[in-house]
């Protein structure tokens, strides 16, 4: 039998590592504490969580077990728009992470396992032009990854291991000069397909 708390909480701000430890990089993806685990924001650590923004808007809904998020989690910007929205299991983000721009586009998708991105990742700018995209492994950038400008133009192709750049890059200025650079190390898929 579970004991169902519900905690309601009005904030007057909303500090970058708000809820928990959990705030937002630039890119999208989720900031949590050092220990990539999300504690829950109430003494008790039981129950639902339901807080507020000062404005009255719905910011957080979420569950806690045993003080730390468990099960599905959405926060929202204090105009309304969905903010993020993320599974946890013992306070890790696990399966499908979504976050979104206050206007309401999208900002960012891909898959964490236990706290950390894994898999493939795709990034927005803010007017819903597509700014990045390529695959995390255990949390570090890795293989082929490509960007565009907010025009829409291409930016760069590269490949990365274990989070740093390696081998052949391409970039493309927003009028479309290209320009080349090599980073060392070695590469499993090679120049990406572009010399």
């Amino acid at each position: 039998m579970h004991r169902t708390a519900l905690l309601l909480v009005t904030l007057v701000s909303t500090p970058a590592l708000a809820i928990g430890g959990l705030g937002l990089r630039s890119t999208g993806l989720a900031f949590i504490n050092a220990d990539q685990v999300l504690h829950c924001p109430n003494d008790s650590g039981e129950g639902k969580v339901l807080l507020s923004h000062a404005n009255g808007n719905k910011r957080t809904r979420g569950y806690c077990a045993g003080g730390l998020a468990d099960g599905a989690w959405t926060q929202w910007h204090d105009n309304g728009k969905k903010q993020w929205k993320a599974s946890f299991v013992a306070g890790r983000i696990q399966g499908t992470w979504r976050s979104w721009h206050d206007t309401g586009k999208r900002r960012a998708r891909g898959p964490y396992t236990d706290g950390v991105p894994d898999g493939w990742f795709t990034f927005w700018y803010e007017d819903g032009v597509l700014a990045a995209q390529g695959r995390f492994v255990a949390g570090e950038k890795s293989g082929c990854w490509e960007g565009w400008h907010p025009s829409g133009r291409r930016s760069y192709e590269g490949a990365y291991v274990d989070g740093d750049k390696a081998g052949k890059w391409l970039h493309w200025s927003e009028s479309g000069v290209k320009r080349k650079e090599h980073h060392g190390g070695e590469t499993s898929q090679g120049s990406c397909g572009l010399f």
